[in-house]
């Protein structure tokens, strides 16, 4: 077993606090900018497929609009098929 005074120096925090403080702010932004790029990662994959969504469903009603328009107030006009498939 170690003696008292060898202990005592083994966790003397006195000389060294000033190491444990910058190593525990390193490892918190560290572990913080992580955090933040995956969160902002995710945030942007889930905006992309929301995009992906909406669009094709907004599209199609504007297209439904211009038709029922057409028909409408057309007369006799023949604007052509609709594409039923959105190229991106």
């Amino acid at each position: 077993m170690k003696k008292k005074d060898e202990l005592d120096e083994l966790f003397a925090f006195e000389n060294n606090k000033q190491d444990l403080v910058a190593e525990a702010k390193r490892k918190s932004t560290v572990r913080m900018t992580f955090i933040s790029g995956l969160v902002s990662l995710f945030v942007l994959i889930l905006i992309v497929l929301i995009k992906l969504q909406v669009t094709p469903w907004l599209l199609d009603r504007e297209l439904a609009a211009q038709e029922v328009y057409f028909d409408v107030y057309g007369a006799n006009l023949f604007i052509g098929p609709w594409k039923s498939r959105f190229d991106f």
